[in-house]
C-alpha cells in the first residue's frame, strides 16, 4: 500500500520490482488498481521490460515501445531509468 501514494507524488506509472540488483518485474497503475492489502507484489507485476542501453538514442528504443509499456535502461548492467511512451513524446 505505500508504493501507490509514492508513485502519485513522484508522478510515474510504473516501478521496478527488485531483489538486489535483479529486475524481477514491473509494477504498473494498472496492476494496483483494486488491490488489497494482502495480495502479494508477485501476484500483481507484470515480465520485466525489455533491457537496452542508455545511451541508445530514443528512436532506436520506439519501436521497442510500440511493444512493451517501458524499455529499462542500463548502463554496465545497472538499471539507470525506464522509459514509457510518454516519455518519449516530443514537448
Amino acid at each position: 500500500g505505500e508504493i501507490i501514494p509514492q508513485m502519485k507524488d513522484l508522478d510515474i506509472s510504473q516501478v521496478p520490482v527488485m531483489s538486489g540488483n535483479l529486475v524481477l518485474g514491473t509494477l504498473t497503475e494498472r496492476n494496483l488498481l483494486g488491490v488489497s492489502p494482502r495480495e502479494l507484489v508477485r501476484d500483481r507485476m507484470d515480465e520485466p521490460p525489455p533491457k537496452m542501453p542508455a545511451s541508445t538514442p530514443v528512436r532506436d528504443l520506439l519501436p521497442l515501445l510500440r511493444n512493451y509499456q517501458a524499455v529499462m535502461l542500463e548502463v554496465r548492467g545497472e538499471l539507470v531509468g525506464i522509459m514509457t511512451a510518454q516519455d518519449a513524446l516530443p514537448g
